[in-house]
């Protein structure tokens, strides 16, 4: 398979939907004539980082059915464009809501979500406040699939908080993902400056396979919190090589994703075949608090 140019795009969401609809169209029909084939948008993309605005009930109309306005709007890109799109969004299910990312097929328009599986409550550390996302989202039931494209990409996706929890990228990495988007809205300093882009190159090399990090950009939603989403949207190849980093802007920035390469490096270092899942038992055990 050939490499498939792939975009990763940071802009300033607010609670404007429209406004950010309008915003990813743009950056979708751009990084089309770029030559790429694929994109994928920051968490909750539609709308603001909500969740440092302790249980504010207006915050919950914002979720929307999927299929609904937004994902229309965005399969119409895609399919304008020609793109695959990676669209992160909240998502209302009767009475549940959830932390989602949709994935659509230009020529098939939605084909998959997936739904953010780890939802914590955050406590206030250092003076920062603490992010109730538990209030706002259910955990996800979705699981850990793999989006096969027609591009030859084998798509993974875990969510912000997701990535520090090494089971769900090697669960795709096992079924056959090539690529993992991180769709992440982080600003605090000990996270963005310490863990942000270590965590994502152990993830892509202990899985052998591409790992993509997209973070927003734009101030920090909450009453009276401040501070800056700095973006610093990244790639990193199977070898755990950086390939691509973005500044503290928005905009978009573009690698060569090759399956080929991913499987090249597996058969390299074997982190597949040598697994030894009889001693892993204890992983699928709930731990005592």
């Amino acid at each position: 398979m050939p490499a498939v140019k792939v975009a990763l795009a940071q802009f300033v969401s607010t609670d404007d939907v429209d406004h950010n609809l309008t915003t990813v169209e743009h950056q979708i029909a751009d990084a089309a004539a770029s030559g790429a084939r694929m994109i994928a948008f920051h968490e909750l993309a539609t709308t603001s980082y909500f969740c440092f605005d302790y249980r504010n009930a207006a915050r919950l109309d914002l979720a929307e059915t999927i299929p609904g306005p937004s994902t229309e709007r965005i399969e119409a890109a895609a399919a304008a464009n020609g793109m695959h799109v990676v669209f992160p969004l909240y998502e209302a299910v009767g009475g549940m809501r959830y932390n989602t990312a949709a994935m659509i097929s230009p020529t098939d328009g939605l084909q998959m979500i997936y739904r953010k599986s780890h939802v914590p409550t955050s406590k206030a550390r250092k003076g920062q406040p603490g992010a109730d996302e538990a209030w706002y989202f259910s955990p996800g039931d979705t699981g850990f699939d793999v989006w096969e494209t027609s591009l030859g990409l084998n798509v993974g996706i875990v969510i912000c908080y997701d990535r520090h929890f090494p089971e769900g990228p090697r669960t795709l990495g096992i079924k056959g993902a090539n690529i993992i988007f991180v769709p992440t809205a982080s600003y605090r300093k000990f996270i963005i400056e310490t863990m942000w882009e270590s965590g994502l190159q152990a993830m892509a090399w202990s899985n052998t396979l591409y790992v993509a990090g997209i973070n927003k950009v734009g101030p920090v939603t909450g009453p009276g919190i401040g501070g800056h989403y700095p973006g610093r949207s990244v790639f990193f190849d199977p070898e755990g090589v950086r390939i691509g980093r973005a500044g503290d802007q928005a905009g978009i920035i573009y690698a060569d994703v090759d399956p080929d390469h991913v499987a090249d490096c597996r058969k390299a270092l074997n982190f597949y075949n040598y697994r030894r899942p009889d001693l892993y038992g204890t992983l699928a055990q709930p731990v005592r608090s």
